[in-house]
């Protein structure tokens, strides 16, 4: 994946949002649909071959439909990732990915940690811990370049994670925002 095919998909995403979602309950996955369907009636939603883990599609831009789904589904929801790139699921193709989609959307002081949530991919043949480890070093790397200072890592809170979802042979790779989470919550509480 090359810097110009993240541009060219990022000028779709007003077209085409896509969200990876998790159900908080496998049980309530029929309700978390009726929500999404409620919210998004046009919305195309499937099932992965992973337990608990679906992909909606609808039209709207990716960020909006994210904190929507975070603002009407909160009560059902697991995790949804904005997803802003989809991939190969190989180590070169979600490190370039995760690292343009980083120096896109990670704002000066804003702190940021990466995150990958690792299925049924035997190419990808270090712990997930390295993963992040090794994608985040390149993301700090660029970051340093780009600000001219070193960039603020959180690990535990930061303000949005650049998150690749790895379901088999392709992987999708995007955003969550702390402020989304932070909503979520409280709608949940």
């Amino acid at each position: 994946m090359n810097k110009e095919k993240y541009n060219e998909e990022k000028d779709t995403l007003t077209v085409i949002a896509k969200n990876i979602i998790t159900v908080k309950d496998f049980h309530d996955w029929g309700k978390l649909k009726v929500c999404l369907r409620k919210w998004f009636p046009n919305a195309f939603i499937s099932k992965t071959r992973f337990r608990s883990v679906f992909v909606l599609q609808t039209q709207g831009d990716v960020k909006q439909v994210t904190q929507q789904i975070f603002r009407e589904c909160s009560e059902f929801l697991g995790h949804t990732t904005a997803v802003l790139c989809d991939v190969e699921s190989s180590m070169e193709d979600i490190k370039e990915a995760a690292v343009n989609i980083a120096l896109d959307q990670i704002e000066e002081g804003e702190s940021y940690c990466f995150r990958i949530k690792k299925r049924d991919v035997p190419e990808l043949k270090m712990s997930s811990r390295e993963i992040e480890q090794d994608i985040g070093d390149a993301i700090r790397l660029a970051l340093r370049d780009k600000f001219g200072a070193e960039p603020r890592v959180n690990l535990d809170a930061p303000d949005i994670t650049i998150m690749a979802e790895v379901l088999g042979l392709f992987s999708s790779v995007g955003i969550r925002r702390k402020r989304w989470e932070i909503l979520h919550r409280k709608i949940a509480e």
